[in-house]
This record gives structure tokens, sequence and C-alpha cells, in this order.
């Protein structure tokens, strides 16, 4: 991605922080190749959700960038999820019920889906289909990426999360209770369905075409349910072996595939643990830790870095931290409230 010139004058006015916390404003460097967005909650109901931009060819992050590039407008509330598709940076605004869609050169708006209750996460089949999961509706979904359109809905038996397709196949999580059901993306409708345990979550793929999937559990519940990491065939759906998490049952769990697929990391405790797909046991010690805790994580798939955000206190701003695929730690920066989606942004 090359970054055109009127984003260096938009970062002029930017407040930025590098690794050392640098409070100098910096110069965007516009020929970067190594540039990664991330997406800020901010505090609930504060409509405080906001973009950093970190440069990692000069070690600087520019803060408010969509603000700064729509003329001062404020993004909305709970930044949920960011995508690149077709040259456009997705950008899902889950409290404020919109996808901003913005030019991946300065962030401009370009135009916004509308007609959504509780958007979380986007799935995209083809230049004019995508699915957009919700938090309150009990369905997924549809809308035009080209256009910026809404196309229609499909009922699902409860309201979805993730969503992954296999072979047309769409996989969707119902964080809500313990089933992962099937949508044939032909005809838009549940086909199937597969029990595991309360809280499913997360889906990645490994290697061999199985798919590990993350319960959060209950962990505020009457009795406590634990997390449980699943191991699911994708061509049988059978549930190759199950995990219980010791330590964090439930909130703020998050994980990622590793860029060759051979590896799951998963945020346990607050520290990122790894998995070897063919290991039959958890971790007994941690991959990565810090003396705060990880709120989520993210593997850039071209090289196998990994990115981990730290919310602090969820008030002030946060930070997100960059080690090899080897778990050294690289550099950091600070972010906005809350950081929680990293986007590996591609030429």
């Amino acid at each position: 991605m090359k970054f055109n010139y009127l984003l260096c004058a938009l970062a002029l006015i930017l407040f930025s922080c590098s690794s050392d916390d640098d409070t100098e404003l910096p110069v965007v460097n516009p020929d970067s190749e190594n540039l990664i967005l991330i997406g800020n909650e901010g505090a609930f109901m504060g409509n405080s959700a906001s973009l950093t931009l970190v440069d990692r060819d000069v070690n600087e992050a520019t803060q408010n960038v969509y603000s700064s590039a729509n003329e001062d407008a404020e993004l909305g509330d709970v930044t949920q999820s960011l995508y690149q598709f077709n040259d456009e940076i997705y950008v899902v605004v889950n409290n404020s019920s919109k996808i901003e869609v913005l030019d991946e050169n300065n962030f401009t708006t370009k135009r916004t889906i509308v007609g959504l209750e509780s958007p979380r996460y986007m799935l995209f089949e083809s230049a004019d289909k995508a699915y957009v999961s919700d938090l309150y509706e009990v369905g997924i979904h549809i809308v035009n990426p080209a256009n910026g359109t809404y196309t229609s809905f499909i009922n699902t038996p409860f309201p979805i999360e993730h969503m992954v397709d296999y072979n047309g196949e769409i996989w969707c999580s119902a964080t809500g209770n313990d089933k992962v059901y099937f949508l044939d993306s032909t005809t838009d409708m549940v086909s199937d369905s597969l029990e595991l345990t309360y809280g499913v979550n997360e889906i990645v793929q490994d290697e061999n075409n199985d798919f590990w999937i993350l319960s959060r559990g209950d962990a505020f519940g009457t009795p406590v349910i634990a997390a449980v990491l699943h191991k699911v065939d994708g061509d049988s759906k059978a549930v190759v072996s199950s995990y219980t998490l010791p330590l964090s049952p439930g909130y703020g769990e998050s994980m990622a595939m590793s860029s060759n697929k051979e590896d799951v990391l998963f945020i346990m405790d607050g520290k990122i643990f790894k998995m070897g797909i063919d290991e039959t046991t958890l971790p007994a010690l941690p991959f990565i830790e810090k003396t705060s805790s990880f709120y989520s994580l993210s593997v850039n798939t071209a090289n196998g870095e990994i990115a981990a955000t730290d919310a602090f206190d969820y008030s002030q701003s946060g930070k997100v931290y960059f080690f090899t695929a080897n778990g050294v730690d690289i550099d950091n920066y600070s972010t906005g409230i809350v950081p929680h989606s990293v986007l590996w942004l591609e030429d």
C-alpha cells in the first residue's frame, strides 16, 4: 500500500506516540510498507472509538486518523473489527450500528453501511456480498460492499459472532450458547449445527483443515463454566479433542493461528500460550507474558509476527506490542482507549 501525501499533511496535526512514548508530532511516510491500523473500542457509551495508524518503518503511531481525515468527525461508539477488501478499509462500529467504508489511501469515508442493529464481524464472499454478524439480531445481515447497500437478512437459531468459510459452508459461532451453526452460502440457509460447550466464540483453521474453536464459558455464572478449546475435523465435523482451560474461564480470551497454520495461539489469564496442532496437552507455561494482561492478539500471515494489545484499565490509552513469530519482543506503541482490532495493511 502506498499512502499518498495527503496523509502526510494530516499527520502533522495529529498527536503521536512512538515505542518510547515519544510525544513529538510524526511525519507519516507515504511509501511505508509496514503499516498497521489499530481499532480502538473507546469507552463504552462514550462515543470515543478511534483508529491508530502504526508506521513501524519510522517507529511512530498516529492517533485519531479517522477524525483528522474526516473534518474532526467522531468515528462512533465501540470499534469492533477492521477489514481491508478491494482497496478499501471497513470499520465495524458496533454500538453505533454502522460500518464505515474508508479510502485506504487517506481514511476518508466513502460510504456508510447502515440498517444494522449491533454489527460485530464481517465475512466477504464476493465484491457484492458480505455477511455481517450481530450482537442482538437473531441472524446474519447480508450487505453489498461495492455500493454499501443492505441486501437481506438470514434467520439463525441464535445470534452469531464469528464466521469462517470452508468450501462454501459458513461456520458460525453462537457466543450465547453452545453451538456452531453451518450456513450454506449458496442458499443462505442454516443446514446443520454442532454442539460443543457454552460460549462458542473464535474459530480458526489449521493446515490440516481442522478447526480450533474457543468456547469462552461463563466465568460469572453459577456454577462457573470453564472455557474450553475444541479441535474439530473440518470435513466430518467430529470433535477430535477438547481442552479445558484451567486458569481463567470466560471473559477476555482471544485466539489466532500462526502464519504457517501449525500452532494455535490464545490468551489465557492475560498471557499468550502457544499449542502445536499435533500436541495433545495444553502448554504448561506461557509463550509470551507481560506484567499487565493482554486483551487481544493477531498474527501477520505474511511474516508470522504477533501483535497483542493491552487495554489497561479500559479508560486510558492502551498499547499494542509486537513480537517475532518466536515470541521475541520487537517494539510497542501507544494507542487509543481499549485497543482491540489489529489490521496489517497490505499493498
